[in-house]
């Protein structure tokens, strides 16, 4: 990246230099005022070039696009609190809780889950296959979180949908 923005710098030191015949000193003193000022302005540009895009596809009836991760928004829901972990392809049980947090800060991936209470009548299943049976029976809307890499799935649903066994 950096030998493309000095390259950059050199093609508009080059032009300044040869449509212009700028003296060498004025050239460069150009060249730099207005590399600072493009990268004063670049971020705002592209800022404006970024809401223009997501109001054209609002537009023709688009999603909106965002820069965010697909594993950081599935795991900042708030609504969804209950996980459960399992691997692919073998479906093995990892582990299930409440969401405690997950780190964002240059980790790859992880979870913090907080075991259930005991009363929870969702809190005893340890298969895939009982568990979605369960969620359908009670017509609880889950997201499921696929990450290929790591083979792992996480199925996430809100506890509120679920009234705790006496």
């Amino acid at each position: 990246m950096i030998l493309f923005y000095s390259s950059m710098n050199y093609v508009l030191f080059l032009f300044l230099n040869q449509y212009y015949e700028l003296e060498f000193v004025k050239a460069i003193i150009f060249t730099v005022i207005i590399s600072f000022l493009i990268t004063l302005l670049f971020p705002i540009l592209s800022r404006i070039s970024y809401k223009v895009t997501n109001y054209i596809r609002s537009l023709l009836n688009l999603g909106e696009l965002e820069n965010t991760k697909l594993k950081d928004s599935f795991l900042e829901d708030v609504n969804n609190d209950v996980v459960f972990i399992f691997s692919i392809p073998e479906e093995r049980f990892i582990g299930s809780g409440y969401k405690g947090g997950n780190s964002k800060d240059y980790e790859d991936f992880s979870l913090k889950v907080l075991s259930f209470y005991g009363n929870e009548e969702f809190c005893r299943y340890a298969h895939e296959d009982t568990l979605m049976y369960f969620l359908e029976d009670k017509k609880i809307k889950a997201d499921i979180y696929i990450n290929f890499d790591k083979k792992i799935k996480i199925i996430s649903f809100p506890s509120a949908a679920v009234e705790p066994r006496s």
